[in-house]
């Protein structure tokens, strides 16, 4: 609305203004909403802001409405998003980077520089999407669970063609659990586990046609080999215990391995409880587990045997990128306490050094559910989640990571 003097009268400047969606496609489908805030230039009457639930709108031509005129309101939210990312992937073919996010359900980057031509995802849409996941072996095949999208009853879709198009699989896992829940996708696409929130994960082998519970499994979320389309691997973190499968999730058994235990986790990669299970990007058997207050461990063997890292404190998360030249084994990123200095760090040579990619005036905001990824195709490009700022991503600068979504 604007005001003449003291507010006798009112004149409307956003329902009958001209929306610019040009510098995000997506807001084309969204009404402004949660108005929190609303500032005018105290030197420019001209200009207006306000802020909703996704981010900031902008005018430079308020007063047009006073001579009857439309009021021309743009998206001014590049490298300033206000969204909240709950699953990130970054396939090894395709779009580098695929994002879920709350009350959007989420996005395909192409180009992390600009904002998606074509909004969310093609297909059944959720209101939020949960977790994403994709075969190692066919980067093609992927998996999201979501929930409250419009005459949309399922809980997860399916791709097969990288995001392009998503379609329902037959059924939801026990009722679907509101699409709460961590996804793995076997490394051959054929197989995909469902681990609920609590103590039970379900498997289909039939595109969600059918689905088992996984026998012996006792909580926490569940990975697959990057390899072996056969083996998949769960952390007990009340129990500190390593699951692992040799039979495509049908049962799982604790390996010889004793691990700090970490209540609260569900975390892959990240989680709420700080708990921390990932594996190595092209290699079988190669298993992380960690969490915030105990530190990181590193089996090479498929979780009989674990070795810790003395210079890691505790783990927030952990992703994988494309290995530094002349180097074989894949880049680790890690945000968490490095000798007794909570940062986020780059690894080249499996932990063993790391070196700091953040600095005391770059510590972004964090995030319940913290996750961190990495691009198999560009070394040193790293993305991580916060919790209202949308995906930062950095890639490498003179030793720094700049950068941002």
């Amino acid at each position: 609305m604007a005001a003449h003097v003291g507010g006798a009268m009112w004149k409307g400047i956003l329902l009958n203004g001209r929306m610019d969606y040009s510098m995000a496609p997506y807001t084309s489908r969204m009404t402004p909403h949660w108005t929190g805030t609303l500032a005018i230039n105290p030197t420019n009457p001209d200009q207006v802001l306000f802020g909703t639930g996704y981010g900031i709108w902008s005018s430079t031509n308020a007063t047009a409405a006073d001579s009857g005129g439309r009021v021309t309101w743009v998206f001014l939210d590049k490298g300033l998003e206000e969204t909240v990312p709950l699953a990130l992937i970054s396939p090894p073919s395709g779009a580098h980077l695929i994002s879920g996010v709350g009350d959007i359900d989420g996005f395909r980057s192409d180009d992390v520089d600009v904002s998606p031509p074509e909004g969310t995802f093609a297909g059944p849409r959720f209101s939020s999407t949960r977790d994403l996941a994709y075969a190692a072996g066919k980067p093609e095949l992927m998996v999201h669970t979501g929930n409250g999208g419009r005459g949309v009853s399922a809980h997860a879709v399916i791709s097969e063609d990288g995001d392009k198009n998503w379609s329902t699989l037959g059924s939801d896992a026990l009722g679907g659990n509101g699409g709460q829940g961590k996804l793995a996708m076997s490394a051959d696409g054929n197989t995909i586990v469902w681990a609920m929130q609590r103590d039970s994960a379900f498997v289909t082998s039939d595109r969600g046609v059918t689905w088992t519970n996984c026998l012996g499994f006792s909580g926490g979320s569940v990975v697959a080999d990057p390899v072996n389309p056969s083996r998949f691997y769960a952390f007990d973190a009340q129990n500190g215990r390593l699951l692992a499968s040799a039979n495509g999730a049908e049962s799982f058994e604790a390996t010889a391995a004793l691990l700090p235990a970490a209540p609260g986790n569900f975390g892959r990669g990240g989680g709420g409880g700080g708990g921390v299970l990932a594996v190595t990007t092209g290699m079988e058997g190669d298993i992380w587990v960690g969490s915030r207050n105990s530190g990181l461990y590193h089996s090479t063997d498929g979780g009989a045997s674990f070795t810790k890292l003395d210079n890691v404190g505790g783990a927030d998360a952990l992703g994988f990128g494309k290995a530094a030249p002349g180097r074989t084994f894949p880049a680790i990123f890690l945000p968490g306490s490095i000798n007794q200095l909570h940062a986020r760090c780059r690894s080249d040579d499996a932990g063993q050094t790391l070196v700091r990619i953040d600095d005391d005036q770059h510590q972004y905001a964090n995030a319940n559910v913290p996750l961190i990824i990495c691009d198999p195709r560009i070394y040193g490009r790293v993305y991580f989640t916060t919790g209202g700022r949308g995906v930062i991503y950095g890639d490498i600068n003179n030793g720094l990571v700049s950068g941002k979504k």
